[in-house]
Protein backbone atom coordinates (compact mmCIF):
# COMPACT_ATOMS: atom_id res chain seq x y z
CA UNK A 1 0.00 0.00 0.00
CA UNK A 2 1.24 3.48 -0.91
CA UNK A 3 0.35 6.45 1.28
CA UNK A 4 -1.14 9.47 -0.46
CA UNK A 5 1.55 11.82 0.83
CA UNK A 6 4.12 9.58 -0.90
CA UNK A 7 2.36 10.02 -4.27
CA UNK A 8 2.16 13.82 -4.24
CA UNK A 9 5.10 15.34 -6.14
CA UNK A 10 6.08 12.14 -7.96
CA UNK A 11 7.04 12.44 -11.62
CA UNK A 12 4.65 10.85 -14.10
CA UNK A 13 6.40 9.05 -16.94
CA UNK A 14 4.81 7.70 -20.13
CA UNK A 15 5.61 4.21 -21.39
CA UNK A 16 7.97 5.68 -23.99
CA UNK A 17 9.96 7.45 -21.25
CA UNK A 18 8.58 10.95 -21.81
CA UNK A 19 8.09 13.03 -18.65
CA UNK A 20 4.39 13.97 -18.51
CA UNK A 21 4.34 16.02 -15.33
CA UNK A 22 4.08 15.72 -11.56
CA UNK A 23 1.30 14.60 -9.25
CA UNK A 24 -0.37 17.60 -7.62
CA UNK A 25 -3.18 15.86 -5.74
CA UNK A 26 -5.46 12.82 -5.71
CA UNK A 27 -9.23 12.42 -5.94
CA UNK A 28 -11.07 10.00 -3.67
CA UNK A 29 -14.36 8.17 -3.98
CA UNK A 30 -15.95 9.14 -0.68
CA UNK A 31 -18.13 6.02 -0.61
CA UNK A 32 -15.27 3.55 -0.41
CA UNK A 33 -12.27 5.85 0.23
CA UNK A 34 -10.48 4.65 -2.89
CA UNK A 35 -8.30 6.90 -5.07
CA UNK A 36 -10.03 7.27 -8.44
CA UNK A 37 -7.81 9.83 -10.20
CA UNK A 38 -4.59 11.72 -9.76
CA UNK A 39 -4.19 15.39 -10.65
CA UNK A 40 -1.16 15.82 -12.87
CA UNK A 41 0.43 19.18 -13.57
CA UNK A 42 1.62 18.72 -17.13
CA UNK A 43 5.08 19.62 -18.31
CA UNK A 44 5.04 22.20 -21.12
CA UNK A 45 5.85 19.63 -23.82
CA UNK A 46 3.06 17.30 -22.66
CA UNK A 47 0.58 20.18 -22.36
CA UNK A 48 1.45 21.29 -25.89
CA UNK A 49 1.01 17.78 -27.28
CA UNK A 50 -2.23 17.30 -25.34
CA UNK A 51 -3.71 20.56 -26.61
CA UNK A 52 -2.69 19.79 -30.21
CA UNK A 53 -4.30 16.33 -30.08
CA UNK A 54 -7.46 17.38 -28.27
CA UNK A 55 -8.07 20.70 -30.00
CA UNK A 56 -8.59 22.53 -26.71
CA UNK A 57 -6.64 25.18 -24.87
CA UNK A 58 -3.32 24.28 -23.34
CA UNK A 59 -4.15 22.59 -20.03
CA UNK A 60 -1.73 22.53 -17.18
CA UNK A 61 -3.56 20.11 -14.87
CA UNK A 62 -5.48 16.99 -15.90
CA UNK A 63 -7.23 14.26 -13.92
CA UNK A 64 -5.75 10.91 -14.84
CA UNK A 65 -7.82 7.84 -13.91
CA UNK A 66 -5.84 5.38 -11.81
CA UNK A 67 -6.43 2.51 -14.24
CA UNK A 68 -4.05 4.28 -16.66
CA UNK A 69 -1.26 4.17 -14.09
CA UNK A 70 1.24 1.34 -13.90
CA UNK A 71 4.18 0.91 -11.57
CA UNK A 72 4.56 3.37 -8.68
CA UNK A 73 8.27 3.60 -8.02
CA UNK A 74 10.26 5.51 -5.39
CA UNK A 75 10.54 8.65 -7.56
CA UNK A 76 7.99 8.25 -10.33
CA UNK A 77 4.75 6.74 -11.54
CA UNK A 78 4.83 4.99 -14.90
CA UNK A 79 1.80 5.11 -17.15
CA UNK A 80 0.52 2.08 -19.02
CA UNK A 81 0.61 3.99 -22.34
CA UNK A 82 2.75 6.37 -24.36
CA UNK A 83 2.08 10.10 -24.55
CA UNK A 84 1.65 9.64 -28.30
CA UNK A 85 -1.47 7.61 -27.48
CA UNK A 86 -3.01 10.78 -26.02
CA UNK A 87 -5.81 10.80 -28.61
CA UNK A 88 -7.16 7.55 -27.22
CA UNK A 89 -6.58 8.72 -23.64
CA UNK A 90 -8.32 12.06 -24.18
CA UNK A 91 -11.74 10.49 -23.69
CA UNK A 92 -10.63 9.22 -20.27
CA UNK A 93 -8.74 12.31 -19.10
CA UNK A 94 -10.66 15.22 -17.66
CA UNK A 95 -9.26 18.75 -17.67
CA UNK A 96 -9.22 20.10 -14.14
CA UNK A 97 -8.28 23.72 -14.84
CA UNK A 98 -6.24 25.84 -17.19
CA UNK A 99 -3.47 28.27 -16.41
CA UNK A 100 -2.48 29.41 -19.88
Amino acid sequence: MVKIDKIIGKKVIAKNGMMIGKVEDVELDENNWAVTSVEIKLEDNAAKLYSEKSGVMKESIVLLPVHLMGLIGPESINLNGKITDIESLHEQIETKRTTK
